[in-house]
């Protein structure tokens, strides 16, 4: 099945009809098409899927771009892994508090937006995304586990801005960090504390 086929049967479910558009930016919804017709980049935020993510959106083997905010999903099926070629995934706005482990079969993931969701804890599967170089935690209620962030091996920008986190493994950190963001936490670090690996840290 071409990925026009796909578009037609996944609109078949929408309220709303996707649209194809010459180049994609967060406030649209839509597709984008590379030269030979296959969906490059999808943003289907706000479509009231919750749980039940039509699963044409995991059928896009050519799909580098994967938009699927404020959703009410609350977890992310195992298919996710079909998307073989997908660099950005943005989850934010949603109610997710755990990650899948085939997750990790991803390997060209880049960045990763999760802000807004109800995560406690650093989803294990973190540590093994090996393309991974941003991470967006912001806003949820994590408490632990931060060292996996630091387990991940290309990981260089790390948001995790408003979330419930007392104690920073600053210790652990052994690559360049590009950008750490721990503002809006209840940690006691001291302000002007620096990091020899980190280049820019705001507290």
């Amino acid at each position: 099945m071409s990925d026009l086929q796909l578009i037609d049967k996944l609109n078949s479910k929408l309220r709303n009809p996707l649209k194809e558009h010459k180049k994609l930016t967060w406030f649209l919804k839509g597709y984008q098409l590379d030269e030979d017709d296959q969906v490059t980049h999808l943003n289907v935020f706000k479509s009231g899927f919750g749980n039940d993510i039509p699963e044409e959106i995991f059928q896009f083997k050519h799909l580098k771009q994967l938009d699927l905010r404020e959703n009410n999903i609350s977890s992310i099926p195992e298919k996710i892994s079909q998307l073989e070629e997908l660099k950005i995934l943005d989850i934010r706005l949603n109610q997710l508090t755990d990650l899948p482990f085939e997750l990790a079969q991803l390997f060209n993931l880049e960045k990763l937006y999760l802000a807004n969701n109800r995560f406690e804890n650093i989803p294990k599967v973190i540590s093994n995304l090996e393309s991974l170089w941003l991470i967006d935690f912001s806003e949820n209620s994590i408490t632990s586990r931060c060292e996996l962030l630091l387990q991940a091996e290309m990981l260089t920008n790390i948001y995790l801005k408003d979330n419930k986190i007392v104690e920073f493994p600053f210790n652990m950190i052994e690559g360049y960090i590009d950008e750490l963001v721990l503002m809006d936490n209840p940690h006691k670090i001291v302000e002007g504390f620096t990091h020899e690996l980190i280049n820019k840290l705001i507290l």
